[in-house]
């Protein structure tokens, strides 16, 4: 097994290991397994505001679910189709930051 196996696999299933992803996360909140005071996706914490009742009723599962689902498709979408400015960005972020590196040595 290697990297190139791992990375067809995830894209010949990736609908379906999305879903699962977004299943396994309402069951752990509505047993109380995770919290999600604070979301991390890509090393960036993003602050989530949800109350522990609102993921007792089947009514705000189902709204929790929707969201995970419409936020899966839009990472799905930023993988398929990356914004070329947001890498430029980064690009030129890092590059400052080891100059910076470098200066204050």
């Amino acid at each position: 097994m290697n990297y190139h196996m791992l990375a067809d696999f995830r894209v010949c299933h990736g609908e379906a290991l999305d879903a699962l992803l977004t299943q396994l996360l309402a069951v752990l909140l509505k047993e109380g397994l995770a919290d999600l005071g604070g979301v991390a996706q890509d090393g960036k914490k993003i602050r989530a505001s949800a109350g522990q009742s609102s993921f007792r009723r089947e009514k705000s599962l189902k709204g929790c679910l929707e969201k995970a689902q419409e936020q899966a498709q839009r990472l799905a979408q930023e993988r398929e189709h990356p914004d070329p400015l947001k890498g430029k960005r980064e690009l030129a972020a890092r590059e400052r930051a080891a100059r910076e590196r470098e200066e204050s040595a």
